[in-house]
């Protein structure tokens, strides 16, 4: 694991900033300590779409359902 750090500026209005310094201090943490977990949590999530794609697939086979005994042509299938 790469354990070198880099410094981060951003620019963040004050308001903003002082409250989650302050949330922060109540939590028994720093802001820094906050903002790497954060910054960790959200490189390494997935989307929601691919979320949502690998727990169908799981539950497909798994699934003790089939489709039994019938076969359907594509005619069947469209017809008007």
């Amino acid at each position: 694991m790469d354990l070198s750090v880099i410094n981060l500026v951003i620019a963040v209005p004050e308001k903003i900033l002082k409250r989650a310094h302050r949330r922060a201090q109540e939590q028994g943490t720093s802001l820094d300590a906050v903002l790497r977990e954060y910054l960790s949590q959200y490189a390494s999530a997935q989307s929601p779409r691919t979320n949502a794609a690998r727990h169908v697939l799981a539950l497909s086979r798994t699934a003790s359902s089939g489709r039994g005994t019938a076969r359907w042509a594509r005619d069947d299938l469209h017809e008007r």
